[in-house]
């Protein structure tokens, strides 16, 4: 069975505060204040919500996430599974933000 807790690009799913948002309204309120900040002044609560990966699309973060899309369409649970591990795509975008790039070491250290 695949750990639940494991997005496919390998963010962990137990400490993403989007993902405890959907039932913290505290943590929610906090990222609406957070994305305002960084320019998003319409942000509401109910944006932040995620079931995870392989939870229902209409309660994902981003159901058009680029990984997520990848990894269903290959039928497997993280991208450390995959044969092209790691593709330029993936390694571009760990370079994003500090989480994305520990979320790609911690698919390396499942490869």
């Amino acid at each position: 069975m695949a750990d639940l807790t494991l997005a496919c690009c390998g963010l962990d799913c137990s400490t993403c505060d989007i993902h405890l948002a959907s039932d913290a309204p505290e943590k929610a309120a906090r990222l609406v204040r957070a994305f305002a900040e960084m320019g998003h002044a319409d942000a509401q609560p109910d944006w932040f919500r995620c079931r995870g990966c392989r939870g229902p699309q209409e309660a994902h973060w981003d159901a058009t996430c680029f990984i997520l899309q990848c990894c269903t369409q290959r039928g497997i649970d993280h991208c450390a599974q995959c044969e092209q591990f790691a593709c330029d795509r993936l390694e571009e975008w760990g370079l994003g933000m500090t989480h994305h790039g520990e979320a790609l070491e911690r698919l390396r250290s499942l490869a």
